[in-house]
């Protein structure tokens, strides 16, 4: 954990809410938003296909690009206005209801109309609510919990987030013969975790008295501590490690694994099961162990190591085993980061005044390796074949690896 003292732990006069409890309510929340959110990917995608099979191509390459740069701004942006926001509900309340039905009625109303810049419109205003209310959401866990219980509540935050993207690709086959009905009635389901979470969540951490909130001006200036960018990194080359591989998973299994056509659906399946159900059982468990341990570093560190072991076998063979062995492990090696990592940035968090901004910042390298990795593997497919994505993500695991080891105020 990091070595400073915490403003808020010198003049709280009573206790921060139960981790559980504000875990609890993430689990449920980040389940809510990322059930619509992954098979509204996919079922845009068969939609675009029904409207425009031209180009359906170019034109989701579009949608996914203009979603991309809409989420990270939208969320910085936010962020610093989420900072600055004094009510009676809180700073977060109104930007997660607010972001959250805006998201729900954007996404809902793209299944509603065929006309592409008006799909195109509405994208982008489903990424500006959804990021509005992801940083809400983000900044929870170090307004309300106790720093020592950071872990645990990150953890079942990170728990939801698995269990909605294993949910979102069931309820993406079950509308994919019909993408439009099932994009007008999922992203409600965004809405209604929106309005239980600000109806359950006390408005800010008791006894903490509301820091004064800097100049806008102050708030466009980046955090200049060393570690916050040592985390960045880390977060970012572990993702792009992971997404190297999973940008072209279809055609890796297509043409490394020389699966045919008609069975990769079911070898995904299979697949994506043994990789949820590692990844299950350590982010369940790894957030309360790290506090325990009263440390982060060891686990991230770790789950990059592992991440980076976990390519070695289909980086070696070509035999449809080895890529069993990728998901296995990488799925131990993702939940145990998904679980901790967060955790670890709440603790670097510079400065308490920021922390929605800061914590905006760092989840931008969530969104650019989702961005930037298909150009970077496919120019590597080009240059040395699909054995070459698995070296590249090796490389980039062990740079997060050593990107999170040298941080200096976190254990």
């Amino acid at each position: 954990m990091r070595h400073v003292e915490d403003p808020d732990d010198r003049i709280a006069t009573a206790p921060a809410s139960s981790a559980g409890n504000v875990g609890a309510l993430l689990l449920i929340a980040n389940l809510g938003w990322a059930v619509p959110s992954v098979a509204g990917a996919t079922l845009l995608q068969a939609l675009v296909a029904e409207i425009d099979p031209a180009r359906k191509i170019a034109f989701y390459g579009l949608l996914s690009t203009v979603g991309a740069a809409c989420a990270s701004l939208g969320m910085v942006v936010s962020g610093i206005l989420s900072d600055r926001t004094r009510s009676r509900f809180g700073q977060r309340k109104p930007w997660i209801l607010g972001g959250g039905l805006l998201a729900a009625a954007s996404l809902s109303a793209v299944g509603l109309v065929t006309y592409t810049p008006a799909i195109l419109m509405l994208y982008a205003l489903y990424h500006l609510g959804q990021s509005a209310m992801h940083g809400a959401l983000f900044a929870l866990v170090p307004d309300l919990v106790d720093r020592a219980r950071y872990g645990r509540a990150s953890g079942l935050a990170g728990l939801g987030l698995l269990l909605g993207q294993t949910l979102g690709g069931f309820a993406a086959a079950s509308f994919l013969t019909l993408p439009a009905r099932g994009l007008v009635v999922l992203p409600w389901l965004t809405a209604l975790v929106a309005i239980l979470t600000v109806s359950t969540l006390p408005s800010s951490r008791p006894g903490v008295r509301p820091h004064a909130p800097p100049s806008i001006r102050a708030a466009f200036k980046l955090p200049t501590d060393a570690d916050f960018w040592r985390a960045f990194a880390g977060r970012f080359l572990f993702l792009l490690a992971f997404y190297l591989i999973l940008s072209y998973h279809l055609y890796v299994l297509t043409d490394y694994f020389h699966v045919a056509a008609e069975h990769t659906g079911r070898v995904f399946a299979s697949l994506t099961l043994v990789f949820a159900v590692g990844a299950a059982v350590c982010v369940a468990l790894s957030g309360g162990w790290s506090d325990r341990m009263g440390r982060r570093k060891p686990l991230v560190v770790g789950s990059s190591v592992l991440l980076a072991a976990a390519v070695l076998p289909p980086a070696w063979s070509d035999q449809l085993p080895s890529f069993y062995a990728f998901f296995g492990l990488a799925g131990l090696a993702f939940g145990t980061y998904l679980a901790v990592d967060q955790a670890l940035m709440a603790d670097i968090l510079p400065e308490r005044a920021n922390t929605a901004r800061d914590l905006a910042v760092l989840n931008v390298a969530n969104s650019l390796p989702h961005v930037l990795a298909p150009g970077i593997a496919g120019l590597i497919v080009t240059a040395t074949g699909y054995a070459g994505i698995f070296v590249a993500a090796s490389v980039a695991a062990v740079l997060s690896a050593i990107a999170v080891q040298a941080m200096k105020t976190i254990d």
